[in-house]
């Protein structure tokens, strides 16, 4: 199969997104590993209260981010490319909602 440039930019911009869902997941699990550390002393007060509201709009901004790269990466790739990538954004967002 002959490449033409367009195909390849198509490739590279796809790339790119999986690069950025990839790091988006890791930042979401940062997050939630946070959350998680900010409720494990048991008490939670105005402060902690606050940075746990930070925690949870910052992972329904990258839930948000992500969903929408997943639909973008879906549109261009083969099933086979992505399954498993549907699988662990689909584990990530299950995080994120508990």
């Amino acid at each position: 199969m002959i490449r033409t440039r367009e195909d390849e930019h198509a490739l590279d911009a796809d790339d790119a997104k999986l690069k950025r869902h990839g790091s988006n997941r890791g930042k979401v699990t940062k997050l939630i590993n946070e959350a998680y550390e900010l409720m494990k002393e048991g008490i939670i007060d105005a402060d902690i209260s606050n940075k746990l509201q930070v925690k949870v709009k910052s992972l329904n901004e990258k839930k948000e981010y992500l969903s929408q790269l997943d639909e973008e990466i879906l549109q261009n790739c083969t099933l086979d490319e992505v399954d498993d990538d549907v699988d662990e954004s689909t584990d990530i967002s299950t995080r994120i909602i508990e």
